[in-house]
């Protein structure tokens, strides 16, 4: 039978936990494009088309999944050729509060 010491599995927690922490705060720490309050959301045939209120204006957005009404998102992502249509590569929720509103 294969006897581990304690202090070496131990270490070994201690360095998969690490990389477990690592992982998430760079995922957190991922720059985005925009920010804002996304409104006037409709589906479409593949997805769902928005508006989100940023300090620049207004981008008008494509994401396959629905966002919640008024709530506050970053997005990346990438304008379509002609600059009318920004489609969505991720968007994160800043608030919890919007999960109320659908």
């Amino acid at each position: 039978m294969f006897l581990i010491n304690k202090y070496v599995l131990t270490g070994i927690v201690v360095l998969m936990m690490s990389f477990v922490f690592i992982q998430f705060s760079i995922l957190n720490d991922m720059d985005y494009d925009h920010s804002g309050i996304v409104h006037d959301v409709n589906k479409s045939s593949n997805g769902y088309t928005f508006y989100i209120e940023t300090i620049e204006g207004d981008i008008h957005c494509y994401n396959s999944e629905e966002p919640f009404e008024l709530g506050h998102y970053e997005i990346n992502g990438h304008y379509s050729e002609d600059g009318s249509m920004f489609f969505i590569e991720s968007m994160r929720l800043l608030d919890n509060s919007s999960n109320d509103v659908k």
